[in-house]
């Protein structure tokens, strides 16, 4: 199989058995598996080494440190596990097993675990990043008129609803420590409070601030994290590394906030409310991560700009991915398949590059784009999904192509009031309802594609003006190869138009489009249908073989369409 082809792709298949000794996780595994020397004493350096046997340990020096046994916070013994840290080993309140305050730090749990046994703020419903709903509620007629407020969205989605504000993502400050129990947590020692420096004005927490502010070169690994609020928190930090880790029943698995050039690779998050967050975090790289059955997304990019999320299994969650507010990301040869809304969702997101997906099986859609902008799509599968294959609403100069939508319950390619956007090379077929589908849908190229065996209609235009379908194929249909439905406009050129069941090219109402150079044959009704339609313009066609003639115009004015030579009026 060559590299550019996405038919039974099943991308990811060689990465994932080469890393499933890393990972743990050809069952989702089993989290750390690596596992160190004994060490004899408590506290004591040995060999560089320095053991920590107790939750509430602050880690304030750099070095190496390793997990003798697994920890356990317990608020009924009376061995500092309770408060976990008011009796802690460097009298330091902390809310986290094991809270890390300096740069140039290893924390290696050598396969032990960290069992928090503490009520849990979630794991939440998903309801309350319903996009589905979202897109329902949109007025499509709105579009006309220019009343739709595109940055209303931000409105309409809570996305703290699902976390009790703990994370943050509709304000400033994240709470996660103040609100629960965290496992690991990595951030500077003056985190949160207003300081100044030379005199000049400091800064408050949630304002960038200088590197110099930050933690540095943190590397936590081979650990496994329980029934914690959050499992392994950076914040604040630059240069860190979260490696071969698992977590499990937490409300977040792994949370990046304001952490920068962060590597996270072969890590595990399952049954937890959300498997990794990355809010206000850029130029971070995922890799190799398996978030499985989680009540929440599998990945929630907040805020989170030129991220790397590269051969990533993503299943069985509410969602594989969620990008808000999230610009220049690439996404490639990851895998998000058989959640329960959508594969792969990006709203008010733009710039990024999705290639190589596999979105498959998910009970709504493979990809969702919402109010989302330039965005490319390559070499993505989204086949056999519960709704479309890809859905864009109100999302404006996105490219796909090369794209296999095919056997989607409604829709393969599905476009709600969006703009100037580009679909070419892609295979649209044997979907529930049309292969490729315009709805309100504005100046947008529909190039060289294939639209076969679909339910209803092979490409279908309804309330879609000026847009370009041109090259296509669109064959044995159930309805019409191509329909447009009150369309104004539009230029429809050089399209082959065979053996579908009703037409095969119909236009009803549909004002001063151009039909040329296209070929209809051995459709159940005409070649060419065109009814209450003005001002329709076109030479070159051609039709044969169908079951009502090549072409029948109803009603209108206007009309001057030539087909097989003759001049139809």
């Amino acid at each position: 199989m060559s590299d550019d082809d996405t038919g039974d792709s099943r991308i990811g298949r060689r990465w994932y058995l080469r890393s499933a000794a890393a990972t743990g996780a050809a069952a989702l595994g089993t989290g750390a598996v690596s596992a160190g020397e004994d060490e004899e004493k408590d506290h004591k350096k040995k060999k560089g080494v320095t053991v920590i046997d107790h939750c509430g340990y602050v880690i304030d020096e750099p070095g190496h440190y390793v997990l003798e046994s697994d920890l356990e916070w317990n608020n009924d013994n009376g061995n500092n596990n309770g408060d976990c840290g008011c009796n802690g080993h460097h009298h330091d309140h902390t809310h986290a097993c094991i809270e890390i305050r300096a740069s140039d730090v290893t924390l290696d749990g050598q396969g032990h675990t960290i069992s928090c046994y503490g009520p849990l703020n979630g794991p939440r419903s998903p309801s309350a990043i319903d996009l589905d709903s979202i897109d329902d509620s949109i007025d499509l007629d709105a579009v006309t008129d220019g009343s739709l407020d595109l940055d209303s969205l931000d409105d309409s989605i809570d996305l703290d609803a699902v976390t009790d504000g703990s994370l943050g993502m509709n304000g400033e400050r994240p709470r996660l420590w103040e609100v629960g129990r965290v496992g690991v947590l990595v951030r500077p020692h003056h985190h949160g409070k207003h300081h100044k420096k030379s005199g000049k004005h400091g800064k408050k927490d949630g304002k960038k601030g200088d590197s110099r502010d930050r933690l540095s070169n943190v590397t936590v690994k081979n650990l496994n994290v329980e029934r914690c609020t959050t499992g392994i928190a950076f914040v604040h930090t630059k240069g860190g590394t979260i490696y071969d880790n698992r977590t499990d029943e937490t409300l977040v698995g792994y949370y990046l906030y304001r952490s920068d050039k962060t590597t996270l690779k072969s890590n595990v998050a399952v049954y937890s409310g959300f498997g990794f967050v990355l809010h206000k975090s850029s130029r971070n790289t995922l890799k190799w991560n398996n978030p499985a059955d989680n009540w929440g997304p599998g990945f929630l990019f907040v805020n989170a700009d030129g991220n790397a999320l590269v051969k990533n299994r993503s299943w069985r969650n509410a969602f594989g991915a969620i990008l808000w507010r999230s610009d220049d990301n690439t996404i490639e040869r990851n895998e998000m398949n058989d959640n329960d809304f959508v594969g792969l969702a990006l709203v008010l997101s733009n710039g990024n590059e999705i290639s190589r997906l596999e979105a498959q099986d998910n009970d709504e859609d493979g990809v969702y784009l919402l109010g989302s902008k330039k965005n490319t799509l390559s070499y993505v599968l989204a086949t056999d999904n519960g709704d479309d294959g890809v859905q864009l609403t109100l999302s404006y100069a996105n490219a796909l192509k090369k794209i296999r939508a095919d056997d989607n319950d409604d829709d393969g390619i599905d476009l709600d009031a969006s703009k100037k956007n580009t679909i070419a090379k892609v295979e649209a077929t044997g979907n529930g309802a049309d292969g490729i589908d315009l709805d309100y849908s504005y100046k947008n190229t529909i190039a060289g594609n294939i639209a076969n065996d679909n339910g209803d209609d092979g490409i279908d235009l309804d309330n879609s003006h000026k847009n370009k379908i041109k090259n296509n194929t669109a064959n044995d249909n159930d309805d019409d190869g191509i329909d447009l439905d009150e369309s104004d406009e539009n230029t429809v050129k050089g399209n082959t138009t065979n053996e579908n069941g009703d037409n095969g090219i119909e236009l009803d109402e549909s004002d001063g489009n151009v039909l040329s150079k296209n070929s209809s044959d051995d459709n159940g009704d005409y070649g060419y249908d065109v009814e209450d339609s003005n001002d329709t313009q076109g030479s070159g066609n051609s039709a044969a073989d169908n079951g009502s003639g090549p072409i029948e115009i109803s009603g209108g004015s206007g009309n001057e369409i030539e087909v097989n030579g003759q001049t139809y009026s």
